[in-house]
């Protein structure tokens, strides 16, 4: 059952665990705001007020509350709020998809140099900010680096971070993780910005073996190390460069440390171009589009339509739900006189021409505006590696398409549940009603609906439970009403350039594309819908294919089009 915190008018709805700490925990949760504002997921940490006062730990929270509350960089963990509910103290910040690079490294052990070079310049970039606020963050490791979904660097935990003013009249404490701790921190000489540049060397170090450079098993060693300087590099530190600055950053003497802008300059850190220039040339696939929002699988479960009912681990594999295969023909470019005189624009409006021949021939061309669904695909999740396809429709429909080509439809608000087999179930396209039994599985049901819809409902639930129930597009584009009433359903997907944009084909022989930064494109037969991102809400505009195909302002998007439906 899920727990909901509220702040004034906002609710949390708290989920799943993701991390421990001595005061306090952090969990996933859903920021539901009132009326129409976009819900969000964030992590929200719960932190026993009664402990803290026990323990005298108020002043130095709202400490660590007053310098994180002012800090807006992308490589920082942003602190949205922080309220009081019911004896707790709640912190409401940035989610990070990908966890810490703790929890990278548990399962990795070791990071390839261009990773490895990448997440640390950006570190150093964030540290850069942090002492440029004139802020210490005392406690840098690797279990406080998150990693969002597009592999950026973000700083967390400001606990023991204070001004660099605190620090000096704190400087007879020693505070921060053992194995991290500089030797003028154990030796009472304070903390400065060259206490945490040592603090990134030892992240360096542990990025490659997974164990620090001072690890011993008793803690008086470990501070023996780490005074004189002990350490050794593994067979896992193999390159020059990195030997060289993990060295010159674990230096004994503070002043012999390179500075942050040295660092950025090492050989080492320009290994991170070669990672970066992997996601530009994915870029390129893409024709300019990059990094389409997905949201990460959650669990490991194998799971089909046929194991759901019959508890069986064996899932069935289909290409039907990751082709995009509608016995449409594709259209090649008609060729073009190699001339001089031939030129761009005329490629272009040769692709554009070969664009429009392609939708013209589909079979929804014909079709009125009021034909179509209210429907599109507002929130997915691809598990079909496991079990398959799940989305969420605009009109308020939980979905999964699973890879043995059935779906299960379920209304979040109503509850009535639609099944489709794996071919179409009434004359209209439309979803066959969960009040009726399918007659495929008759022979092998015991006879009671609710039982059989049970788990797929249950299911549904699960993987459902800490997405958004709402969607800000949804309730800010009105011409839906115009659409039919009867429920569609996905029949089919794709994704390209390694999942960059997704096209979906509905059964209501609706096109839906989603390119990166929200944009989505609908084909409805000879109309399109195109929403992009604006300053509040979405844009929204309706145009004939034809005029959206032929306006310069859409050329890159026409381009991954062609690139989708005619290469």
């Amino acid at each position: 059952m899920t727990t909901t915190v509220h702040r004034e008018d906002i609710a949390y709805d708290i989920g799943p665990c993701l991390g421990k700490g001595g005061f306090g925990v952090c969990y996933k949760a859903i920021e539901r705001p009132p009326g129409d504002s976009a819900e969000r997921v964030v992590a929200v940490k719960k932190i026993s007020l009664r402990m803290i006062q026990q323990a005298s730990k108020e002043p130095y929270l709202q400490y660590e509350v007053d310098i994180h509350s002012r800090l807006r960089h992308r490589n920082v963990v942003e602190l949205y709020a922080n309220f009081v509910y019911d004896d707790f103290i709640y912190f409401v910040l940035e989610y990070c998809n990908k966890k810490s690079l703790a929890d990278m490294i548990v399962h990795l052990t070791c990071l390839s140099l261009d990773l490895a070079a990448y997440y640390f310049t950006q570190l150093i970039t964030g540290l850069r900010y942090l002492h440029s606020c004139n802020i210490l963050h005392r406690d840098l490791k690797l279990s406080n680096i998150l990693v969002d979904v597009n592999d950026v660097i973000k700083i967390t935990d400001f606990g023991l971070s204070c001004t660099i003013t605190r620090s000096y009249l704190e400087r007879h404490l020693a505070c921060g993780t053992p194995n991290y701790l500089s030797p003028e921190v154990l030796l009472r000489q304070g903390h400065t910005t060259k206490s945490d540049i040592w603090s990134c060397g030892v992240v360096l170090y542990t990025l490659f073996g997974g164990l620090p450079p001072f690890q011993m098993d008793e803690l008086a060693d470990i501070y023996r190390c780490i005074v004189t300087g002990s350490y050794e590099f593994t067979r896992h530190h193999t390159d020059e460069h990195l030997r060289d600055l993990v060295a010159r950053m674990l230096h004994l003497d503070p002043e012999e440390r390179p500075e942050l802008d040295e660092i950025e300059r090492h050989q080492f850190c320009s290994y991170s171009q070669q990672y970066e220039s992997r996601l530009i040339s994915d870029a390129k696939d893409s024709v300019g589009c990059v990094h389409l929002r997905y949201a990460a699988s959650t669990r490991l479960f194998p799971k089909s339509l046929t194991c759901v009912l019959n508890g069986k681990g064996k899932t069935v594999a289909t290409d039907a739900t990751v082709s995009n295969s509608n016995g449409r023909k594709r259209f090649k470019i008609d060729s073009v006189a190699s001339t001089s005189a031939t030129t761009v624009i005329d490629l272009r409006l040769a692709r554009i021409s070969a664009l429009l021949r392609y939708f013209r021939t589909a079979p929804a061309w014909g079709k009125l505006a009021t034909d179509f669904g209210q429907s599109w695909l507002t929130w997915w999740r691809d598990k079909t590696s496991t079990c398959g396809f799940y989305y969420q429709l605009s009109d308020g429909y939980n979905c999964v398409l699973y890879n043995d080509a059935t779906s299960f439809l379920q209304n979040t608000g109503t509850g009535q549940a639609y099944y489709v087999s794996g071919q179409v179930c009434n004359e209209d396209n439309s979803a066959k009603r969960s009040t009726e039994m399918p007659v495929e599985l008759t022979r092998t049901s015991s006879g009671s609906v609710s039982r059989f819809y049970e788990p797929l409902a249950q299911d549904l639930t699960e993987e459902f439970q800490d997405v958004p129930s709402s969607n800000l597009m949804r309730e800010q584009v009105s011409w839906v009403s115009q659409g039919t009433g009867t429920v569609h359903y996905l029949r089919s997907w794709s994704k390209h350039c390694g999942g960059t944009y997704h096209v979906f084909h509905l059964s209501d022989e609706s096109v839906q594309v989603n390119f990166a930064g929200s944009y989505l494109l609908r084909v409805c037969g000879s109309l399109c819908y195109f929403y992009q991102p604006a300053r509040k809400g979405f844009v929204f505009e309706t145009k004939s294919v034809e005029d959206w195909c032929s306006q310069d302002v859409n050329g890159e998007l026409v381009d991954v089009l062609c690139s989708i439906f005619l290469d």
